[in-house]
């Protein structure tokens, strides 16, 4: 511890979700959505804005022959300092104490009740409650926390990949092509789920991203929730009542745009004649301790040659990692503040409580790579802060 600084079949439909198997959905989504597939676009100009986070503290996680997490999906801080994180490959959940050392685990392989085939996203629920989803199995699974016992589990009614607590309700991120919902809410007493937050006129334009790739990503506090998407720029805040407030285009300054042709471009992918190139996108919504929402996006950018072989993507690639950090009350972002990328593998950004934090393995001294957490110092305070142009809903 140290402190400082595959083909398939031809797409002909834009549905084409609905007529896919679930087990060939999830690889299509396994291989290509952690390496974001789509049309290339040009690196950000020179004229960008370049401002950037620094390390300020580095915490070196004591894996061992028996818990070494190989790949990380998911990580969350808890208020007592803890960090749990996903393992993909062992199927379980991992809990480091404050000095780094494993302290617990979550769960296995397998199709049973506290079992994962792909464990994907973390919440803490109250006081003792330690939430799970599962993008392979559609599932939820709760544990108590302080003694890593599985308590229930529930369908997650889609494809689960982020989840967020608003008092006795879980919002979890669940989109079902059809209806198109954005998330499903779980009511602790009844523990059955039911599908809310339409997906806007705007985005279902473009149903191919969304139904092929049903990706979304929630975040809530203080009686507030935040829903947005895997390939797109538009947010939307609701409130408690989940009452739609209004909607915002997350203001770019670095990164690369989404193309605005992304049904053309993924529908050649799917159907083979399209080449591998690369898409930003959106990884997590993480709070900031003093109430702001920091986007986190992942922007690969292929060498000129381009990169015929998607399991080359990490090693071929370079990557760009941007937060933009949002002020809801304010109606104001500080967008792409540039973090840092230099990891052995593709690294997980998550929330301290207070500023974000980078976690992943870096090649050190040994042959194993070491895990570690740095937390990032965002240096808000030498942001061009710029409006956000919210637009709020019409009511006849």
């Amino acid at each position: 511890r140290r402190g400082d600084v595959e083909r398939g079949p031809t797409v002909s439909s834009k549905r084409v979700a609905m007529n896919m198997s679930w087990s060939t959905f999830v690889r299509l989504v396994a291989v290509i959505v952690p390496v974001s597939l789509g049309c290339a676009e040009a690196p950000a100009t020179s004229q960008a804005v370049r401002h950037r986070a620094f390390v300020a503290r580095v915490d070196t996680l004591r894996e061992s022959d028996s818990l070494f997490v190989a790949r990380i999906s998911r990580a969350l801080v808890t208020p007592d300092g803890h960090l749990i994180v996903t393992d993909q490959v062992q199927r379980r959940v991992v809990e480091f104490d404050t000095t780094g050392r494993p302290v617990r685990t979550f769960g296995r392989k397998g199709d049973g009740p506290g079992e994962f085939q792909g464990p994907t996203a973390l919440t803490l629920w109250g006081r003792d409650s330690l939430v799970v989803t599962d993008i392979s199995n559609r599932q939820i699974s709760v544990f108590r926390r302080s003694d890593g016992s599985f308590l229930w589990r529930t369908s997650g009614l889609g494809s689960v990949s982020s989840a967020a607590p608003i008092g006795e309700r879980l919002i979890v991120a669940s989109l079902s092509p059809d209806p198109f919902m954005a998330a499903i809410v779980i009511d602790r007493s009844t523990r059955a789920g039911r599908r809310v937050l339409a997906v806007a006129d705007s985005l279902t334009r473009d149903q191919l991203s969304v139904a092929a790739f049903p990706r979304s990503v929630v975040a809530a506090r203080d009686g507030r929730v935040v829903s947005a998407f895997l390939w797109s720029d538009v947010a939307s805040v609701y409130d408690s009542t989940l009452a739609l407030q209004f909607t915002f285009a997350v203001p770019r300054r670095a990164r690369r745009p989404i193309p605005p042709n992304l049904a053309d471009t993924l529908l050649r992918v799917l159907n083979g004649s399209g080449r591998m190139t690369l898409i930003p996108a959106l990884m997590t919504m993480e709070w900031l301790g003093d109430g702001r929402l920091a986007f986190v996006y992942k922007d690969w950018i292929a060498p000129p040659e381009g990169i015929a072989d998607p399991a080359r993507v990490v090693m071929d690639a370079t990557l760009r990692v941007y937060a933009t950090v949002v002020e809801l009350d304010r109606l104001q972002a500080c967008a792409d503040v540039e973090l840092p990328a230099d990891w052995a593998e593709n690294p997980h950004f998550l929330s301290d409580g207070r500023t974000l934090a980078g976690l992943g393995h870096v090649v050190g001294d040994s042959s194993r790579p070491t895990l570690e957490l740095r937390r990032l110092d965002l240096r808000l305070e030498q942001c061009d802060w710029q409006p956000l142009g919210a637009v709020r809903p019409t009511h006849d």
